[in-house]
């Protein structure tokens, strides 16, 4: 019967000795969390606050290259976006092919493409008519107050 006795006295040291060592490391792993997000926000911060160097830069390159983003149409806008692409790596890649260069973009796009205009207010302030005349399947031949769906 002995034999089947448990020694609290022996166990019960080791498991305190065993939890605190845990209790240690969880503490070590949270502050380092802690730090991990104070760092991040940080980065972030700094990040956001060269931004406009970061466009200001862009534009430079840009002019240096004699790529006119406004200008050839598609062709300007095209070499401008690749050469935004180029300092682009991983995730934001990624983000920025799936929210930028999307159908819905490209559609607004060919819209200012496909109407002359140099943006969407632009368009916004031309007539059925108008926009008409440019050939758009929805607009061509209705009158000139016609609410028309502009897509391309």
């Amino acid at each position: 019967m002995k034999n089947e006795l448990i020694n609290w006295s022996e166990i019960i040291p080791k498991e305190i000795v065993e939890l605190k060592s845990e209790i240690s490391t969880l503490k070590s792993q949270l502050y380092q969390a802690r730090k991990d997000v104070q760092d991040k926000g940080k980065y972030i911060s700094s990040l956001e606050e060269h931004i406009p160097d970061f466009l200001a830069q862009l534009r430079l390159d840009l002019q240096n290259q004699g790529i006119d983003p406004a200008g050839a149409g598609a062709n300007g806008r095209s070499q401008t976006i690749g050469h935004l692409r180029g300092y682009m790596r991983g995730r934001t890649l990624e983000w920025f092919d799936e929210k930028i260069t999307t159908k819905a973009n490209w559609e607004l796009t060919n819209l200012t493409d496909g109407t002359g205009q140099a943006n969407l207010v632009a368009v916004n302030g031309r007539t059925a008519v108008q926009i008409g005349a440019d050939r758009l399947n929805e607009a061509l031949g209705q009158p000139r107050n016609a609410i028309v769906k502009l897509r391309a």
